[in-house]
């Protein structure tokens, strides 16, 4: 089947359709501002196999503008996915010939309130932790062993070490 067709039906089950290049500054442009910070300052430093893990943690795309976005930072590593994807979503003549710019987001917006921040106990998922971004490594080792399952499966064991990656993870290693 023609891969054109496929996309082409999908993206017009969704009703796409809006411009590109334009500067995401809006509320309602948070996610995709995320995701174009993260994959332009992947992309910029080298890190070409690291996003596409990443890629299908939101559902956000399902809006036109989104899916133009995603197209545009696709192209680098698939041009000519890219180029039937864009062909998909209506435009005529090519991905190039348009000459779409890299879209543009606004750090700040993408920046997120509060971060969710996963606890292990010995290597394992035990818990998680809600933290403002910037905390420190001591406020987010309190709050893991201050934590009720953390408490519950540490009680009575010797804590060897607690490993905490700034804004990332702590794990807390028992004996």
């Amino acid at each position: 089947m023609n891969a054109s067709l496929v996309s082409s039906g999908v993206f017009a089950a969704v009703g796409i359709g809006a411009q590109s290049g334009r500067v995401l500054l809006a509320e309602d442009d948070r996610p995709t501002a995320e995701r174009v910070v993260v994959v332009s300052d992947r992309l910029w430093r080298g890190h070409f196999n690291a996003d596409p893990a990443q890629a299908s943690e939101s559902d956000v795309f399902a809006v036109r503008e989104a899916l133009e976005a995603l197209v545009i930072m696709l192209a680098p590593f698939a041009p000519h996915v890219a180029e039937e994807m864009w062909d998909g979503l209506g435009h005529s003549g090519g991905l190039l010939a348009e000459g779409p710019r890299w879209p543009v987001a606004d750090p700040g917006l993408a920046a997120r309130e509060e971060l969710e921040i996963p606890i292990q106990v010995n290597g394992k998922l035990r818990s998680r932790v809600i933290a403002a971004p910037g905390v420190s490594e001591d406020e987010l080792r309190r709050s893991a062993l201050a934590d009720e399952k953390v408490r519950a499966l540490i009680d009575g064991r010797e804590v060897v070490k607690v490993i905490v990656v700034p804004e990332r993870l702590v794990n807390v290693v028992i004996r």
